[in-house]
């Protein structure tokens, strides 16, 4: 079993917390609407923060679980994918403005 110290859960939990609330600042201080770049702008930095966290996890508690977290994580990446058409599909039937939507989604969905 693995064995995570307390530390380790308040860095991870406490990261997480700071991503979500920089998300959502720049969703709320400066609503517009989301060009291709700035989602793939976004979208690289979010994939290069999990590849660094699984590299640091490989290295720090070995590669069976490193390859089982990036198992997940792509099989989480590539199931969310099928949110974005559901999004775009609600987006365009209650004709949000494009420059509101960021505002109306979960936070970290800027791709649409």
């Amino acid at each position: 079993m693995l064995e995570v110290s307390p530390l380790i859960w308040v860095l991870t939990i406490g990261t997480v917390l700071l991503l979500l609330a920089i998300d959502l600042a720049f969703a709320l201080i400066r609503p517009h609407e989301v060009g291709f770049g700035e989602a793939t702008a976004w979208s690289v930095f979010y994939i290069a923060v999990a590849v660094g966290f699984g590299i640091w996890f490989t290295l720090a508690f070995g590669s069976e679980l490193g390859m089982q977290f990036f198992a997940g994580y792509l099989v989480e990446k590539s199931l969310s994918v099928d949110n974005l058409f559901v999004f775009l599909i609600i987006m365009t039937t209650f004709a949000v403005p494009e420059a509101s939507s960021t505002r109306s989604l979960p936070s970290g969905s800027c791709l649409l």
